[in-house]
């Protein structure tokens, strides 16, 4: 593109595909859906842990006011 056409015209942008943008964004696809599983796991541990603590603290609890 000479001077006069880029006056008249402006700039064109080409548009070119990018073939690893296709594998890049299936990895990412596949990291999400195991990061999402991961966390279900997670927060599902988390749950039975803290209904064992919930349950650890009431006995604790109605140990100590028996000492008591």
């Amino acid at each position: 593109m000479g001077p006069d056409c880029y006056r008249n015209y402006g700039a064109r942008l080409v548009h070119a595909s990018n073939p690893a943008f296709g594998e890049w964004s299936e990895r990412k696809r596949s990291m999400e859906a195991q990061e999402a599983l991961w966390q279900s796991l997670l927060d599902e541990m988390y749950e039975l842990l803290m209904a064992r603590f919930e349950s650890e603290m009431l006995n604790w609890n109605s140990a100590a006011k028996k000492v008591a």
